[in-house]
């Protein structure tokens, strides 16, 4: 069976899935120093609880935005377990290195070096997001299934093309991202939060409604084009802010 565990700000969820379906799921108040041994006593007994042995598990998965949680729950599994936890962290911690030094930059940017720094700033950071994530979609291309059944095991076909989708997702995510910060910098949240929103929208309709039949590839697909529709979006209403904000240094011009 498989031990997934989701540590976010507010709380640590644990669920058991045995290939079929969920056996159960509890969730803990997040707390960074809590340790191994105490993750494992209040674990072990909702697992006896719900009819369930701690030899059931044969793998884990960890994902989390808490680093500092990260140490206890890594040690918890290979103590506890015995098994090697598949750490899902990577493109997250990307996009969160992005959303929380990039928007600082950018606030004062425009301000202090004028519009056409604040401009080449997003420009250079799109243009390094689009060749990092050629550069990963072309490498899932060429090696991208025998590397990940070398990485997380022989059990599971790993499609070249769903990989080279996720990473050309992946990229289109953190262009977002990019985006986003530029037109939260320029106080245009509101229109931000609706461009979310309807990307949101876009994919949940996709993958009840959406004519693929695999399920898997219909979420790779459909992550792709939601995260390629909240791209274009955002990027639109960044031009539109970016003409408007040339265009209010020429009108105060004319005024005097």
């Amino acid at each position: 069976m498989l031990l997934v565990v989701d540590a976010g700000n507010t709380n640590v969820v644990f669920a058991v899935h045995d290939g079929t379906g969920w056996r159960g799921t509890w969730r803990l108040r997040t707390d960074a120093q809590r340790t191994s041994d105490e993750y494992a006593v209040w674990l072990l007994t909702l697992l006896t609880h719900a009819g369930l042995r701690k030899d059931d598990i044969a793998a884990a998965v960890i994902g989390t935005v808490v680093p500092a949680a990260l140490y206890h729950l890594r040690h918890l599994c290979r103590e506890w377990f015995a098994v090697e936890p598949l750490i899902a962290r990577a493109p997250l911690q990307l996009f969160q290195a992005i959303q929380t030094s990039l928007l600082p930059h950018l606030t004062g940017l425009e301000v202090t070096e004028g519009h056409q720094a604040f401009a080449r700033a997003i420009r250079v950071t799109v243009l390094a997001i689009a060749a990092f994530a050629g550069a990963v979609a072309l490498g899932l291309l060429a090696i991208g299934p025998p590397v990940m059944q070398h990485l997380f095991g022989q059990h599971h076909d790993y499609n070249r093309f769903g990989l080279a989708l996720i990473g050309l997702g992946m990229g289109m995510h953190l262009t977002s991202g990019a985006l986003n910060q530029a037109v939260l910098a320029r106080n245009q949240a509101r229109t931000a939060a609706v461009c979310w929103l309807v990307a949101a929208a876009v994919f949940v309709v996709w993958m009840v409604f959406g004519t693929v039949g695999e399920e898997l590839l219909r979420t790779e697909i459909g992550y792709l084009g939601a995260a390629s529709l909240l791209a274009l979006m955002l990027g639109t209403v960044y031009k539109r802010g970016a003409r408007g904000s040339q265009s209010a240094p020429a009108a105060a011009t004319i005024a005097r």
